[in-house]
């Protein structure tokens, strides 16, 4: 097996996570839906302002929409979420935030 490439998450997801931690969320817990439920409890608007902050391609991704989704339905969609959509969205935050690592598999030589 050999390594072919690492890579790491983009500026502002890492920018975001850190603003989540500095409400009080874990970020190797924010792949945990129920965690999530239970941490937006009186910071959903909080939250929302610090998705807000999100455009193309990860806007899509966080609402975890497909085809063409414009900045301005990403804001439609972050008005309308309720406490479950946000926890999952945080979920899917949390799978952006984590380091890639591509490998190539090769059979050993006898």
């Amino acid at each position: 097996m050999k390594k072919i490439w690492k890579s790491k998450p983009d500026k502002s997801i890492l920018e975001v996570v850190a603003d989540l931690e500095k409400l009080g969320f874990t970020p190797y817990l924010l792949a945990v839906p129920e965690y999530n439920k239970r941490m937006l409890s009186g910071q959903v608007p909080q939250v929302k302002k610090i998705l807000s902050t999100f455009s193309y391609p990860y806007n899509r991704r966080i609402a975890g929409q497909h085809g063409h989704f414009t900045k301005e339905d990403y804001q439609k969609w972050l008005k309308k979420a309720e406490k479950d959509d946000l926890a999952r969205a945080l979920r899917r935050l949390a799978q952006l935030n984590q380091t890639k690592v591509y490998l190539f598999w090769r059979k050993q030589q006898s």
